[in-house]
């Protein structure tokens, strides 16, 4: 068989993945690795593989292999998936002066994709993750749409602990191993010996008892620092005029920019104080006294939407389906991302004033102030609806129906309604007192996920040592040849 292998960022990882391609009589043909000691490693035993990035093929104009009718052809039906992707690796483009340019680079862009899937005609693709990478996107979608078998090790951001992945073998399907073990153990109910992880507890404990905003804000959230416990309210943070001046000298000047989460230059800062301005203008006052939707927004560009979100990348295409669908005397309540509008990431805004002019142009749409804490919101809805965000996650725990229109990783979990048309979310609206979540599920859920939990590797890049790193490198190397986890001798499959 011969395999496409896309990213891994540890050792071990990297050591299980040639591991289990030479167990299965396998061929690495492209890879794109970039250090000098795995390219030894893996030319020691596959002296004509690939490896490199996109970037080193060339452009597009070098794919000799395809042409830009064919490309066009192959990618029908795709656009509205990869352009979030696509502006997110070229945000040179603005959005005002999208045209010919912007197209043609797209298409070769998706041509290069095309170019490696048939020069290098691979049986198996291998991701380490859920693609994010526009040409890596493209590759997994126009993989698909050939029949090539594909593999992705995808992270399980669990709130408060992000150090689990599952190997999935489609975006859109998820765990499937795991919604299977969970309607196993749903009937035969003998998970209660099983402990679950210390950080995975506390965060349920946070959750389910907590009594402060504090207490319900996970821990890894910047805006934890922003709440108050006498307040139902976040405080705003103010704009740091004078790091974004230091930044916008560091960036014209070529210098690595310091600090976790980066910052505006002074442009954008201005930017997307105006932003945030023209949002808070539109907002409405919110009333539990009308039966309504919440839709938190995602932050963008992130993998929680593309690829976890199919097209419903586009927000926009979730807001205008639920505004169609919900009773006449219904709301539906949208809440941007704080993050979104007041946390100073490079030139990555992607929002503009039209957006939120589009959502409220909806008769039935109305904008809750960014500094809304959500918990009461979530708390008093008929439902929340969310691509993958944290906040579905959130309302299965407070006994509130999730609509789910992504892939995320409680998917399969009780509570959660997966929608993918405007049928199933009709269906689901007449239906929603009978999601009422269960929180025993739910514990069941999460012990079926950790029985099936790969540990390590994501924000910690966790290098193990010793047995420790070779008891990693063979579970990996098992889950990858056989969809199972070895644990002292037992398989979980």
């Amino acid at each position: 068989m011969r395999f496409i292998v896309i990213g891994f960022g540890s050792d071990w990882q990297k050591d299980a993945v040639v591991r289990a391609v030479d167990e299965a009589d396998g061929e690495i043909v492209w890879w794109n690795l970039a250090e000098s000691k795995w390219r030894q490693i893996v030319r020691s035993k596959w002296p004509n593989a690939f490896l490199g990035s996109a970037a080193d093929m060339g452009s597009f104009s070098g794919c000799k292999n395809v042409s830009l009718d064919e490309v066009i052809e192959a990618s029908k039906g795709l656009e509205a998936i990869l352009w979030p992707s696509f502006f997110k690796a070229n945000n040179k483009f603005k959005f005002h002066r999208l045209g010919h340019d912007a197209h043609f680079c797209f298409y070769s862009q998706v041509g290069i994709a095309l170019s490696i899937l048939e020069t290098y005609r691979p049986d198996v693709i291998i991701f380490g993750n859920v693609p994010t990478g526009f040409v890596p996107q493209a590759i997994y979608h126009l993989a698909k749409r050939k029949g090539i078998r594909t593999k992705l090790l995808k992270r399980m951001l669990i709130p408060d602990f992000d150090e689990c992945s599952v190997l999935i073998e489609s975006i859109e399907d998820g765990a499937v191993n795991i919604k299977n073990l969970y309607q196993f153990h749903l009937n035969n109910k003998n998970l209660g010996e099983l402990e679950l992880l210390p950080p995975v507890q506390r965060h349920l404990d946070r959750m389910w008892n907590g009594t402060t905003m504090q207490d319900q804000v996970p821990v890894y959230s910047k805006w934890l620092k922003y709440s108050d416990n006498g307040k139902s309210k976040l405080n705003a943070p103010s704009v740091k005029l004078f790091r974004s001046l230091i930044n916008s000298v560091a960036f014209r000047v070529g210098l690595k920019k310091q600090g976790l989460g980066g910052a505006d230059s002074l442009t954008s800062a201005f930017q997307r104080r105006r932003l945030y301005r023209s949002y808070q203008s539109k907002v409405s006052l919110f009333s539990t006294g009308e039966k309504y939707i919440f839709v938190p927004l995602h932050y963008q560009p992130e993998a929680s939407t593309s690829p976890n979100g199919g097209i419903f990348a586009h927000q926009t295409a979730l807001i205008d389906m639920l505004s169609k669908a919900v009773p006449d005397d219904w709301v539906i309540y949208v809440k941007e991302q704080p993050s979104q509008l007041l946390y100073y990431y490079p030139n990555d805004i992607f929002r503009t004033d039209k957006f939120y002019k589009q959502i409220t142009d909806y008769p039935n749409v109305k904008l809750l102030s960014v500094l809304e804490y959500s918990r009461p919101v979530i708390e008093k809805a008929e439902a929340v609806a969310t691509v993958t965000g944290t906040a579905g996650w959130e309302a299965i725990n407070l006994g509130v129906p999730c609509l789910s229109f992504g892939s995320p990783w409680y998917q399969y979990c009780d509570g959660v309604v997966q929608i993918r048309n405007r049928d199933d979310l009709i269906k689901a609206i007449s239906n929603l007192s009978s999601f009422t979540p269960d929180r025993n599920k739910i514990l069941i859920f999460l012990k079926c996920l950790q029985k099936y939990c790969m540990l390590g590797g994501y924000r910690s890049d966790a290098n193990f040592t010793g047995d420790e790193y070779d008891r990693k490198v063979q579970q990996l190397q098992s889950i990858m040849l056989r969809g199972c986890i070895e644990e002292d001798g037992v398989l979980t499959c």
